[in-house]
């Protein structure tokens, strides 16, 4: 899904931020976290996941690099 950057810049302030992570591995839920795929995208030769991370302190958007051949193989 693709929007302009003047519907971004509206839904900014509606939403709000989070702060975003990056990993070397897919993130676990345990108690008291909450883990939820956003979605996934490939680029070059990787895949990307994006996952919403909650607990009760913060709420995290988590950013996770894989090598498109394990995803495939």
């Amino acid at each position: 899904m693709r929007i302009s950057p003047a519907l971004a810049a509206e839904l900014i302030p509606l939403v709000g931020r989070c702060r975003i992570v990056c990993l070397d591995e897919i993130p676990t839920p345990a108690p008291e976290r909450e883990v939820n795929l956003i979605c996934a995208f490939v680029f070059g030769g990787n895949a990307f996941l994006v996952f919403n991370v909650e607990t009760n302190r913060r709420d995290e958007l988590v950013l996770v690099r894989i090598p498109l051949c394990k995803v495939i193989g």
